[in-house]
């Protein structure tokens, strides 16, 4: 016997019910955040507002070592991740993603800032570092000498030849905390 099929009624009184598919998608979601939430450190996981029973299971997940148990795991994760509201806790996490891209981006602008110092002609360098003085916040005159001192001591190891990576380290730690306005 074929299926009874229910139209929607007209005036439209039934809320639309998600589909299956639907339910699955954001099941298969949560569980996603739960499991990116419980990759962090337990340090930083505290500093979310988790639920006691949640973070006890990213815990436990994060001492368990049988491939079967951690798939378990997982699966109770992304159940526990049902109850709880996610937009805070998505929030936080793209709070987090923006704050490690900047960090990236900071280290990326040091390092090209290191590569145009050290491979410039020396007439260049005072321009260049007037110009990169003009892109930071104002430093003291400390952090403007620990600057020049780092950057006389790459370019010298450079001209020796000296193949150790010291100076230029050195060069890269101190432009990567003028970028993050001295704060390292």
């Amino acid at each position: 016997m074929p299926r009874k099929r229910s139209s929607p009624s007209p005036d439209g009184d039934r809320p639309e019910k998600p589909s299956r598919s639907a339910n699955k998608r954001g099941s298969h979601a949560r569980q996603a955040l739960g499991l990116e939430i419980a990759r962090l450190t337990a340090a930083e996981r505290a500093a979310l507002p988790l639920p006691p029973e949640l973070a006890e299971a990213m815990d436990l997940l994060d001492r368990l070592t049988d491939r079967e148990g951690r798939r378990r795991q997982e699966q109770y994760i992304g159940r526990l991740m049902r109850d709880v509201d996610e937009e805070p806790l998505r929030r936080a996490m793209a709070g987090r993603q923006a704050r490690d891209a900047a960090e990236v981006a900071r280290f990326h602008a040091a390092e090209a800032w290191r590569a145009r110092l050290l491979e410039a002609p020396a007439a260049d360098v005072p321009a260049l570092l007037e110009e990169f003085r003009q892109g930071t916040a104002p430093a003291s005159a400390e952090a403007e000498a620990e600057l020049l001192r780092a950057v006389d001591a790459a370019r010298a190891a450079r001209a020796r030849g000296d193949t150790s990576p010291r100076a230029a380290r050195v060069l890269f730690r101190v432009l990567a905390a003028a970028l993050a306005g001295g704060g390292d």
